[in-house]
């Protein structure tokens, strides 16, 4: 008999409806896809829970599940054992583990616009870099020994700017966006059946 699946993220107990994010979903991007579902909820109670925390809050709480269920992959990374770190938010809300099995760190942007950029200065990625070095002693990959990346940023955006990436991060960081999101996401249907059976299970 299969574990019961734990999950750490609070966006589980506070969601309006977790549920229904979930309940016969089949892709990420869309109409009827689980970020238009959840960006349709952001705005059911903002007294209660403010929409940009609300659509915050539920990607990295999606975040957390997909890492659950997909396990390490090549292509995101290698990340594994993936927890949520909800204490300050100073740049860094996961610390995992990657293809090399070394401890890293991500980061995680929800953009609305799914075209955008995003860039160090405007959406505050060199937080991320300052945690991970000063808390949490992870020094960037030794390109050398051909190590994998240890900073991660996931976004519902397109990717970093080439700027950030080449300049500001010196190409130590790699970014999960949109594209690659959907592209293991939609249409996933084992993914969205597992995603479902957990969701319902954490009730």
């Amino acid at each position: 008999m299969e574990t019961k699946k734990e999950l750490i993220h609070s966006f589980q107990y506070n969601a309006h409806n977790l549920l229904a994010l979930f309940e016969g979903t089949t892709k990420f991007s869309g109409r009827g896809g689980w970020k238009s579902k959840m960006e349709a909820q952001s705005t059911l109670d903002e007294s209660k829970y403010p929409r940009l925390n609300y659509v915050g809050d539920a990607f990295e709480f999606f975040v957390e599940l997909m890492f659950e269920i997909i396990g390490p992959t090549k292509e995101l990374g290698g990340i594994h054992d993936y927890k949520p770190q909800q204490g300050n938010d100073n740049g860094v809300d996961a610390i995992c583990k990657n293809w090399d099995g070394a401890e890293s760190v991500i980061q995680i942007k929800y953009k609305q616009d799914s075209r955008r950029l995003i860039t160090a200065n405007s959406d505050h990625l060199g937080n991320m870099v300052k945690e991970a070095t000063l808390k949490y002693r992870i020094q960037p990959h030794d390109k050398n020994n051909k190590e994998t990346t240890k900073y991660f940023v996931i976004t519902t955006g397109k990717s970093l700017h080439h700027y950030t990436d080449d300049e500001f991060f010196l190409n130590n960081v790699k970014c999960i966006g949109w594209s690659q999101l959907c592209n293991i996401l939609d249409g996933n249907k084992g993914f969205w059946k597992k995603a479902e059976e957990i969701v319902r299970s954490l009730g």
